[in-house]
């Protein structure tokens, strides 16, 4: 059984459509459903007409409460952000500040963000 299932295309093909219908889908079968967007103009809290955000949330749909569906509209910054704590937070009572410098340093590129939001 395919566990992942990833939706890509340039804009306006249907993504967020079929990746929500397809969620939909999944849990009325009773399968445990996560959608995740790592789109900065992510509208899933449009589709299911409630505040998602950067934290998996149980979603309802119409009058549907007991699914087992959970959408998250990952935000690049604050998963940048808990990433890179994850990695220095230990280090930061045993460490000399210059090396702590010296570790946010390394972790400031652009590729941070992108395995932030992996």
């Amino acid at each position: 059984m395919t566990r992942y299932i990833f939706f890509s295309g340039k804009g306006g093909v249907g993504k967020t459509t079929m990746a929500c219908a397809t969620a939909i889908h999944h849990a009325l079968q009773g399968r445990k459903t996560l959608i995740v967007t790592t789109d900065p103009a992510s509208n899933l809290a449009d589709v299911f007409e409630q505040e998602i955000g950067h934290k998996i949330t149980p979603i309802s749909v119409g009058t549907i409460h007991e699914l087992s569906l959970h959408a998250m509209e990952i935000d690049p910054d604050e998963a940048t952000r808990e990433y890179k704590e994850r990695i220095i937070g230990p280090f930061r009572e045993i460490m000399p500040e210059d090396v702590i410098a010296s570790l946010e340093e390394n972790l400031s590129g652009p590729c941070t963000t992108e395995m932030a939001g992996s």
